[in-house]
């Protein structure tokens, strides 16, 4: 009487492969088993039958066949190397890819008209828009400014020339209600406060008129301010005791000096 059930290492070795894929294919259910009182069994019939199963049948080509997979991927890569054309919503043209901008929402990504027509369209709106600019100066009767006309500064309340202030054309008279060294002072005052745990620093403005300096002359500091942007000594005298303070140690380092 011929066996019918097999161990794992008797199927291992029919089968060429280790008891420890053989152990693996059983415990994902992939090889056909039998448990008998907790002990894997195989039947060598079924596993006969599995084999046949699992056998993979040759693709036989002709010489035909294989000259036309090459034709296709050739005719597939030249499609993929040139890149698509689109017909531009405005000239009606079709153009590459390329002179479109590009644009997330549009089909290929790109926009709907070419670089060509957007480009005319952007120098037809500047000019409606500076010619409606114009009009409407010349209906309030308003004269263009030149950078020789005055203006006072909102933070420092001093009149100065236009050249004085940056331009902005946001506004109506195309310039910063604040001047240039108001502005650089305010942009220094938030770097210091970006910047925590470093030493105070003393900020000196220097005039560069005569007549703007001190009386004892500290090379021509007119303003001094702290890191907090607080002003503790302006115009000769301290505004503060810190001022005061930082006075005395200026005095005493040039009396040292001398």
């Amino acid at each position: 009487m011929d066996r019918r059930l097999f161990e794992v290492e008797e199927v291992a070795g029919y089968l060429g492969v280790t008891k420890v894929v053989v152990h693996s294919w059983v415990s994902e259910r992939k090889i056909p088993y039998i448990e008998i009182g907790g002990l894997i069994k195989f039947d060598l019939r079924r596993i006969d039958t599995w084999i046949e199963e699992c056998s993979v049948e040759p693709i036989i080509e002709t010489w035909e066949d294989k000259n036309k997979l090459e034709i296709e991927k050739k005719v597939k890569k030249i499609l993929d190397d040139t890149p698509p054309k689109k017909a531009c919503s405005k000239c009606k043209k079709e153009k590459p890819i390329d002179e479109f901008h590009k644009n997330i929402r549009g089909k290929y990504k790109r926009s709907s008209y070419c670089k060509v027509c957007g480009n005319i369209d952007a120098v037809k709106r500047w000019k409606e828009r500076k010619k409606v600019k114009k009009e409407a100066v010349e209906k309030k009767g308003e004269q263009p400014r030149s950078d020789d006309d005055k203006q006072i500064c909102k933070i420092c309340g001093k009149e100065k020339s236009l050249s004085e202030f940056y331009r902005d054309t946001r506004l109506r008279n195309g310039r910063t209600t604040q001047c240039k060294v108001c502005v650089r002072a305010r942009q220094v005052g938030r770097d210091r406060k970006r910047k925590p745990g470093q030493p105070e620093k003393i900020r000196v403005e220097e005039k560069k008129d005569e007549k703007d300096k001190v009386p004892w002359a500290i090379g021509g500091t007119c303003r001094i301010e702290n890191n907090k942007g607080k002003v503790i000594f302006e115009n000769g005298k301290a505004t503060c005791e810190e001022g005061e303070e930082w006075l005395r140690k200026k005095r005493l380092k040039e009396e040292k000096e001398e």
